[in-house]
């Protein structure tokens, strides 16, 4: 009896989370081909095949489901970025990559975009997902005595944050400039960790070039 009672909600647990995951992809494709603002709950609902009444189990409205949608992105795009970053131990590097690999991956979907009109909402997802593994390489390179930052952690992990959120928005309003964005943003954060011009510009280039 008590094995029964315990699968039971390990089994319905298993099936609200493969249907939230099917709304998010659903909605992550109807995105694509008509944009966040065009995206109603019924194309969300059709395209995963749930009732229309399943969606508000999971979501309040299509606004209410893109900072998931951006979080899951930002997550994966975590992975990918560790991944990179974990060939190489020079923490200006892992730095470069982190900061020039934001913007060239993430702006490439429709939620994140809308989303970045929405700056406090768009910072406290960077906030949850990206911001700590930034501070933690900070952090390395500054007890390796390769960055010396202006202010203490918490300051700078705030200005970190906004200060992507902030350009992000650009970015979304002006997409044919991204490369400069990129490889601006990444050289200022090397600069403000101390890195010198000559050396923020080669892994600038670097990043580029991968």
């Amino acid at each position: 009896m008590t094995s029964t009672a315990t699968e039971k909600p390990n089994r319905q647990t298993r099936r609200k989370q493969k249907t939230r995951e099917k709304l998010l992809v659903a909605a992550n494709e109807i995105f694509l081909e008509k944009g966040v603002d065009n995206t109603t709950v019924t194309d969300i609902a059709d395209r995963a095949d749930v009732a229309y009444g399943t969606f508000y189990n999971y979501f309040k409205s299509v606004e209410d489901l893109v900072p998931v949608a951006v979080e899951e992105i930002l997550q994966n795009h975590q992975l990918e970025v560790r991944e990179l970053q974990n060939q190489h131990q020079d923490p200006a590097m892992r730095v470069a990559i982190g900061v020039h690999t934001l913007f060239r991956s993430v702006m490439s979907g429709p939620a994140i975009k809308w989303l970045t009109q929405k700056p406090t909402v768009m910072a406290n997802e960077l906030a949850k997902i990206v911001a700590d593994d930034a501070i933690t390489d900070i952090r390395a390179g500054v007890e390796s005595g390769d960055f010396q930052i202006p202010c203490d952690f918490t300051t700078l992990r705030t200005f970190v944050v906004w200060g992507v959120t902030g350009v992000l928005n650009e970015v979304s309003n002006q997409p044919d400039q991204l490369q400069k964005f990129s490889d601006g943003m990444t050289k200022i954060y090397l600069r403000i960790l101390g890195v010198n011009d000559v050396k923020a510009g080669k892994l600038v280039q670097s990043c580029s070039a991968q």
